[in-house]
């Protein structure tokens, strides 16, 4: 759905799931975060879902598992995510903003509401960064 954004070793993007009816209006989408190597989850929690400004265990998913795919679930694991439904409908590209210890991203959705996501802005610096190129 939208471009996709580099940060801090993650990929940055959005999704769009149209409405199952097509006559209807609207639908839905994620923000997802990837890790920019390998393309799998993060390692940590990246979205605070409990709104505790804590980025840890509270903050992760229950996955279940078909290991020996027979549709039965064999295992369940706590997991990080690696997206978050959004509650305003279509989503386009994040706006980002970073402050010491969280980033917030905005995106304004179909329905006309803005959602704000606060998240662990991960390992990057904040602030103006230079550099000194040698010869």
């Amino acid at each position: 759905m939208s471009n996709v954004q580099i940060r801090n070793g993650r990929v940055i993007f959005t999704t769009l799931l149209p409405s199952t009816n097509p006559c209807e209006f609207g639908g839905s989408g994620w923000l997802m975060e990837l890790d920019t190597a390998s393309g799998a989850r993060l390692d940590s929690s990246v979205f605070d879902l409990n709104g505790d400004k804590n980025f840890g265990t509270l903050d992760e998913v229950v996955a279940t598992f078909d290991v020996n795919g027979d549709g039965q679930i064999d295992s369940k694991d706590k997991v990080p995510t690696s997206g978050k439904k959004s509650k305003v409908g279509i989503i386009p590209q994040p706006a980002i903003l970073s402050s010491v210890g969280s980033e917030y991203k905005y995106t304004s959705g179909s329905t006309g509401s803005i959602e704000t996501t606060t998240e662990n802005p991960g390992p990057g610096e904040i602030g103006r960064q230079s550099w000194r190129q040698l010869q």
